[in-house]
Order: C-alpha cells, then sequence, then structure tokens
C-alpha cells in the first residue's frame, strides 16, 4: 500500500446550489507541486480524509493504536464555546473536547500527557503557550503552536508573526463577532485575508470559508500554517492554536490564493 506521509486538505464553501456544494476540496502532498481537484466528495470513504480515518476506525480496537477525535463542535453535539476553538502535551494547552478516542495502557507510560488530554486535562500554571517542533515518518519537520486561553491575545500578532520574524497574513472566518484589524502596530504586521481564489471558476469570500490559515508575507522565510484560531476579540481568550511548515511549494500555494486583505486603519 503507498503511504503518504503527509497531505493537506482545504474543503472549498457552498459555491453553488448544486448537491454537490460544500464537499469538494483541494488537496495536496509532497509529490503533487501544488493544489489539485480531490478526489470524490469530501463525505466520500474514497476521499483523502475518507481514506485516513476509515483506517483508523479499522484499527480502533487494537491495542497498537492510539488516537483522539476532537472538535469543538462535535457530531451530533452542541457546540462548545468555553474549551479550546480546535479540531499530547499540545493538546493540554489547547483545552480540547474530544468525542472519540482510544490510548491503549501499554502506550500510557510514554504518551501519559495524551490520555490526560484525552480526560480533559489541561495546563494548570504559566507559560500559557507553548511551541514545539514535530516530524514526520519520513522525516518533513512542522512546528506546533497552542495556546491556551489564559494565554489572552491573539494567536498571530500577540505570536506566531513575533516566532517566525515575518508579517503574516491570515486567512479566517470574517463572520465571527469582534474581529480584529489588521495590526500594523508591532514590528511585524499581521493582515486579515478578503478574497481568495484557486482560479476563476473557484472565488470566493472569506466571509463563505471557515478556514483558518495564514502565510508569511514573503518567501524569506516561506511558512505556511494551518489550524483553528479565528482573529477576534472573542478567540485570545480560548485555547487553540496552528501548525506550521517552511515549504517553499506549500507557502506558494497558500499565498497565491488571497486575492485581497485589509490594510491598516492609519492613526
Amino acid at each position: 500500500m503507498f503511504t503518504i506521509g503527509w497531505f493537506i486538505v482545504y474543503k472549498l464553501p457552498h459555491l453553488d446550489r448544486s448537491a454537490e456544494a460544500g464537499m469538494k476540496y483541494m488537496y495536496q502532498d509532497g509529490s503533487s507541486e501544488g493544489w489539485k481537484a480531490g478526489v470524490s466528495l469530501m463525505n466520500s470513504t474514497d476521499s483523502a480524509v475518507g481514506r485516513t480515518v476509515s483506517q483508523l476506525y479499522k484499527f480502533s480496537q487494537s491495542q497498537n493504536v492510539a488516537y483522539i477525535l476532537y472538535n469543538d463542535q462535535p457530531p451530533h453535539d452542541t457546540s462548545n464555546e468555553v474549551r479550546g476553538h480546535t479540531k499530547g502535551t499540545q493538546l493540554l494547552y489547547n483545552t480540547i473536547t474530544p468525542y472519540d478516542f482510544s490510548v491503549p495502557d501499554c502506550f500510557s507510560g510514554d504518551l501519559p500527557d495524551l490520555k490526560n488530554a484525552a480526560m480533559r486535562a489541561e495546563v494548570t500554571s504559566p507559560p500559557w503557550n507553548r511551541q514545539v517542533t514535530l516530524t514526520s515518518a519520513g522525516g518533513k519537520t512542522f512546528v506546533s503552536f497552542s495556546k491556551h486561553a489564559r494565554f489572552g491575545d491573539d494567536l498571530y500578532s500577540g505570536w506566531v508573526s513575533e516566532a517566525l520574524k515575518s508579517d503574516l497574513c491570515v486567512q479566517f472566518w470574517l463572520n465571527s463577532r469582534g474581529i480584529l484589524q489588521s495590526n500594523c502596530s508591532l514590528a511585524y504586521h499581521t493582515y486579515d485575508a478578503l478574497n481568495l481564489s484557486f482560479d476563476p471558476a473557484v472565488t470566493f469570500s472569506s466571509h463563505k470559508d471557515h478556514s483558518k490559515w495564514c502565510v508569511t508575507w514573503s518567501d524569506s522565510p516561506g511558512w505556511a500554517c494551518v489550524g483553528d484560531m479565528n482573529r477576534d476579540k472573542e478567540e485570545t481568550q480560548r485555547g487553540g492554536g496552528t501548525v506550521c511548515t517552511q515549504d517553499t511549494t506549500v507557502w506558494k500555494s497558500f499565498k497565491t490564493l488571497v486575492m485581497d486583505y485589509s490594510k491598516c486603519q492609519e492613526s
């Protein structure tokens, strides 16, 4: 079986009235050289996500597999606006809402924080944020940024931009309450994306797109990050995070989506 070390899926918003609207997606991995149309629909077992999740469920009762499924809007339940706005130790900062998990005893000794996170534990003392480097089985590195609700600041302008030493352009859902405007008051600026486009036939406003991601403004350093936090006042007081990779192809694939962004207001 062919193994993919990592992949990124971008679910497209409702762009028309067809039965497939809202279920189409774009896909990329280490060999795709950017975005390509996803196979099948997002809710199909033949999609990239479907094939991945089906393997998880296949081995869900195995003592050799540990997993946690979490979402602040879990299936068949109401939205949770107190715990982390999020979809190991990093999860203790995010204050996740698990809806299914399995952490067999053989993993508990090596991964105690995984079991604690599954039981809805969280950090209880500062620092209220944590940055770690993750490495895939194939050797690709990712940087994970996780913040607790008590961090008390915007994830992007208050931390990630400074950590990556770059201006950022952030895509998030512009319909949330208390939107934070583009911020040019700090050493590194943070801009809000307004309109996105994969091609002339797939163009949409950030008001229609619930994804959360950001890119550094230039190809040097060339970071792209995918996460779960909006830029609004409420989410400065919620847990969450983003995972970043320094990859020219991935950076370009996200940066070129931005057709327009909000400029900073003059003082």
